[in-house]
């Protein structure tokens, strides 16, 4: 065990100093878990069990295990782990997403890690709900329903801060089948701090619809700033 947390050490130190995760995979999930779940272990060691578990994750496994490790995620990010480690569960996820779209994972990587950040989305996970909802976006294949109907959700129910990173999300996660929703809060939100994200999503999606709804505002919406950030998306969709 000795030598499992020195290497645990030693992933969370090359990801805090080059922001990549050691590509070995020595330890399984059900050993990872226990070590995330362990007030007796020190933060680093449980921090790069956290990594790994990632790793595997993102590992091209089949599609048995790799929904076991999925689960053995969810597990332990559900559990009363310190709010350090969330806080670092949130902060990896956005930079894995980042750093790794979901054109260069395969599909059911992507999906496996969308699963996790809806369900922390879910969980009320608050302080980090913008960053994981962009992440989200980021992630998830275009066709993921599950993170289409959390977004949809979120752009017609949410708050003022929810709608604006769902809109921003919405743009990254590229499912045209949003349009109408983003439509809906231009239609109904009147605050620019979500106005000028559902815009420029709209560009993004590229529909007749969004072109329409774009072409409108342009011509019509009281705010200039929202009209100039309309006549931007208009000439992105030209592009």
């Amino acid at each position: 065990m000795k030598e499992a947390r020195e290497y645990l050490q030693e992933s969370f130190a090359s990801y805090t100093a080059g922001g990549r995760v050691e590509r070995e995979q020595t330890l399984s999930p059900d050993v990872l878990s226990r070590i995330v779940l362990s007030e007796g272990e020190t933060e680093e060691v449980r921090k790069g069990a956290l990594l790994q578990l990632f790793y595997h994750i993102y590992g091209q496994m089949d599609g048995q295990r790799g929904e076991e490790v999925k689960a053995v995620l969810k597990e332990v990010l559900g559990a009363r782990i310190p709010h350090a480690l969330k806080a670092f569960t949130a902060g990896v996820l956005c930079d894995c997403a980042s750093a790794e779209p979901s054109d260069q994972m395969t599909d059911r990587a992507a999906d496996r890690i969308a699963d996790v950040l809806v369900s922390l989305i879910l969980r009320g996970s608050l302080l980090y709900r913008k960053e994981l909802l962009i992440a989200l976006g980021r992630t998830a294949p275009p066709g993921n329903a599950k993170v289409t109907e959390l977004l949809r959700r979120f752009l017609r129910y949410g708050d003022q801060h929810t709608k604006h990173a769902a809109a921003r999300a919405a743009g990254f996660f590229g499912n045209e089948g949003l349009v109408p929703d983003l439509v809906y809060c231009l239609q109904k939100e009147t605050n620019e701090t979500v106005l000028l994200p559902v815009t420029e999503a709209l560009g993004r999606l590229r529909s007749p619809s969004s072109r329409n709804a774009l072409e409108h505002v342009s011509e019509t919406f009281p705010s200039e700033t929202v009209r100039q950030k309309a006549r931007e998306a208009l000439h992105t969709l030209e592009q």
